[in-house]
């Protein structure tokens, strides 16, 4: 398990603290995180976070590593990130509230850029790693059927 593969801008909900992975084996996060947003008439927005994280195996999952045939145990999983991501969408509208947006029109596509670095402590060794990521979001009206959100996403 690599904490690159976490998606950026996952929500931070009470479904996300407890990943399950199989039956009594779970991973508790616990994290800080700072955000800065900032959006633009012409429907470009930018993000740039900073989050600390600290991952805890719980149940049967463990956090192990095999040298020379020793087996070695780590109680959690410390990673430190920083991201930056775009955001562009023409013909956007919405109604601005205090904290929250409500959008008006919905079927322009959106399209998103990032890119994440951080590294992870495994072990007393700080490994680096970096995630660029490219997607397209796109909704379709179907009528009185309802609607088809297709996304595109291409990840490295």
């Amino acid at each position: 398990y690599s904490p690159g593969e976490m998606h950026p801008r996952s929500p931070n909900n009470l479904l996300l603290i407890t990943y399950r992975r199989s039956e009594n084996a779970a991973t508790y996060r616990n994290f800080a995180e700072v955000n800065y947003e900032k959006e633009y008439n012409n429907g470009l927005a930018h993000t740039v976070w900073l989050r600390r994280a600290r991952l805890v195996p719980q149940g049967d999952l463990r956090f192990e590593s095999q040298a020379g045939g020793t087996v070695l145990a780590d109680d959690a999983l410390h990673t430190t990130e920083a991201g930056l991501l775009f955001r562009y969408s023409f013909r956007e509208a919405f109604v601005q509230h205090k904290r929250l947006k409500k959008p008006i029109e919905m079927g322009s596509p959106v399209f998103f850029l990032s890119h994440t670095f951080g590294n992870y402590d495994f072990f007393g060794e700080m490994k680096p790693w970096h995630r660029s990521e490219f997607s397209v979001q796109k909704r379709f009206f179907l009528g009185t059927a309802g609607r088809l959100d297709a996304v595109g996403e291409v990840m490295k």
